[in-house]
Parts: structure tokens; C-alpha cells; sequence
């Protein structure tokens, strides 16, 4: 009698840990691509995502190439849930594409009244600028130089409880690495028709840069003389120039 023929055993813990490696691949791709890691990291630091692709193709190619021993790996509770702790990053950067830092994190995260950067240390986005106009950064870093003067910027509108009628603050986010360590950089603002603008709508503001003390404490201050609706940024984040 010939041989019997067996059945081509499938190598199921192989596979697994191959799609793992597609899809972060894929997900560095998506990433570098459309520039979508900005909403996580500053500009510059697409080359350290292109080495992470890099030790992942190179993973991904040792897995494929390498024998199999399916014969010998049993199918166990421990490994799906290893690989369910690898995909779970990936989950939460689907769930969280595209969204920025707003008003919550503003409102949980100190607001610093000077910021401990060099005058002229701001890196603007790439982003249409009217002439004259300077991001919140550039006032703050620098805010003696625009101490009584007219400026325009831009930015988010944050207005809570606390916050008297016909004011609200102006903000952005400044970030020196990535989101996690997001400084909120805001104004004080005043307006007639300041109550009329929706809290995290996109703004440009033009008026006089001064202080108001508010429990004692001086805040950087703007009598605003035009508040514009604007479409929000397609980069929201502000980043002093460090390299």
C-alpha cells in the first residue's frame, strides 16, 4: 500500500505573528505618508518612524524566511494574548486619528504664564499668515516685545465657568517632542461678541496686547478689536526650534 498522505499542518502561531508585522508596517506607512504622525510627534521626527518601519520589514522578513515548526507549538491562551497586546496601539491610533488636543486638555493641563524659550525660537507651520500675524508662541516667548502693541493670531476657543462674559482664551498647544508633553499657550481675551464664538472653533484674533490681573495673577491679555471664524489648521500644534 502507498503512504498515506498527510494533511499540510498550518502554522497558525506563524501567521499570527506575521499579520502583527503587516500591520504595524502598515500602520508606519499610513503614518508617514499622509503626515498623520504630526498629530502625535513634532515634524522633524518622521526619520525615527522610517527606522521603525525599517526594524519592522526586517522582522517581518526573518518570519517569513525562517523554517517552520508548527508540529511542535501548541495553540495557547498566553499567545493570543500576546498578540492582542501588540495590536492593541494600533486599535487606539485608528480610534484616535485625526484628533487633536481641545479644551479638555487644555482645562487639565497647567497653563504656564512665560514659556522657557529664546525669543525667536518659535518654528511656524507651514500655514497662510497675513502680514503682521504671529502665533501665540511668538507673543509669549517674546511678550515684552509685543506688550502694548496690535497683533493678530490664531487659535482655539476655550470658555469655561470661570471665565466672566464676553471673555475667552485664545489657545494652542506648544510641543517640544510629542503630545504627551503638549503646553497649552493661551490669551485672555475680550470681546462684545466674544460669547458668540462655539468653545473649540477656529479663530483669528486682532488687538492689543496687554496684562489683567485675575486672582492676583497678571495673564497675558487682548482687548480685541475683530474676532474672525476660521477653519481649523491642518497643523494646530506650535513647536519651539530646538533643532
Amino acid at each position: 500500500m502507498g503512504k498515506l498522505m498527510s494533511k499540510p499542518i498550518v502554522d497558525f502561531p506563524r501567521l499570527r505573528i506575521t499579520g502583527v508585522f503587516f500591520a504595524w508596517a502598515g500602520a508606519y506607512v499610513w503614518l508617514l505618508m499622509g503626515r498623520h504622525y504630526q498629530m502625535f510627534l513634532r515634524p522633524g521626527f518622521w526619520v525615527l518612524l522610517l527606522l521603525a518601519l525599517v526594524i519592522i520589514l526586517v522582522f517581518l522578513a526573518a518570519v517569513i524566511i525562517r523554517p517552520g515548526h508548527a508540529e511542535h507549538v501548541t495553540q495557547s491562551a498566553a499567545l493570543w494574548i500576546k498578540t492582542g497586546l501588540l495590536l492593541l496601539p494600533l486599535f487606539y491610533l485608528l480610534a484616535a486619528q485625526d484628533e487633536t488636543l481641545k479644551s479638555h486638555a487644555f482645562k487639565t493641563r497647567s497653563t504656564a504664564q512665560s514659556f522657557p524659550f529664546e525669543p525667536g525660537s518659535a518654528k511656524v507651520p507651514n500655514e497662510t499668515r497675513k502680514e503682521g500675524e504671529l502665533t501665540l508662541l511668538e507673543i509669549l516667548a517674546d511678550f515684552d516685545k509685543y506688550k502694548g502693541k496690535r497683533v493678530i493670531t490664531k487659535g482655539m476657543v476655550f470658555r469655561d465657568d470661570t471665565l466672566p462674559e464676553k471673555h475667552f482664551v485664545v489657545f494652542r498647544f506648544v510641543i517640544v517632542c510629542c503630545a504627551a508633553d503638549a503646553m497649552p499657550a493661551g490669551i485672555l481675551l475680550a470681546h462684545t461678541h466674544a460669547d458668540s464664538f462655539e468653545k473649540d472653533s477656529w479663530v483669528r484674533v486682532e488687538g492689543t496686547i496687554g496684562l489683567k490681573k485675575v486672582e492676583d495673577v497678571d495673564y497675558p491679555y487682548m482687548e480685541a478689536e475683530n474676532i474672525v471664524a476660521i477653519d481649523p489648521l491642518k497643523n494646530p500644534y506650535l513647536y519651539p526650534q530646538f533643532f
